[in-house]
């Protein structure tokens, strides 16, 4: 799923692959998200429902969001040098993702 979307980014001059990888890290949740990225809540609500469409509901379950994030830190990973990854709250619901990540 993150292939599609990073092609779309391109050919649109995008930052969707950006905004649905904030939207994992803090939880799937909206607000979260918003704060942390500095946009209103209603931009990046519709910036995800565009980044879910495009994908076409391919990244709906944990698998597929792990892959997407594996995907993402791999296309970034100069950006990820020294930089912590922290997922809100993801060890509860993902313990192998905390587990990554740590």
């Amino acid at each position: 799923c993150y292939e599609v979307l990073r092609q779309y980014d391109e050919t649109h001059n995008g930052d969707l692959c950006y905004i649905f990888m904030q939207f994992l890290k803090n939880g799937r949740n909206i607000n979260q998200t918003a704060t942390a990225i500095f946009q209103h809540r209603n931009t990046v609500l519709n910036k995800v429902k565009k980044a879910v469409s495009i994908m076409q509901n391919e990244c709906e379950d944990y698998q597929a969001h792990i892959a997407f994030i594996l995907s993402y830190i791999n296309d970034h990973e100069n950006d990820f040098k020294n930089a912590p990854v922290v997922f809100n709250d993801w060890d509860k619901e993902i313990p192998a993702v905390a587990y990554i990540f740590k």
